[in-house]
């Protein structure tokens, strides 16, 4: 059994390795992305949960472009931030045709 449970933990670990690779390589430098996307990466860091300026940041990206804006910005974030992604899903739930 200990075995069984040491493989699968290295097979976890080398699949999360794996994403943070694949996530740095399409990150967009912070200097390049838009302000809003901007200040949803540094509000990633802490987390979404309990905050109110990703909503908002989320009514102003649908009222600029709608969904697709929302989920360019979302992609973005999820690069920056992939343990963030479901948690903005969230804080978003309900704007515009975004579902949590």
């Amino acid at each position: 059994m200990w075995g069984r449970e040491r493989r699968n933990e290295r097979l976890v670990a080398k699949y999360a390795r794996k994403r943070a690779k694949y996530s740095a390589r399409r990150r967009t430098p912070l200097d390049q992305l838009d302000p809003l996307v901007r200040e949803l990466v540094r509000i990633g860091a802490d987390g979404f949960q309990f905050s109110l300026r990703a909503k908002e940041i989320g009514k102003l990206l649908d009222h600029r472009g709608g969904i697709a804006e929302m989920r360019a910005a979302h992609e973005q974030v999820s690069n920056w931030h992939p343990d963030q992604a479901r948690a903005l899903e969230r804080a978003w739930g309900g704007i515009g045709d975004w579902l949590s």
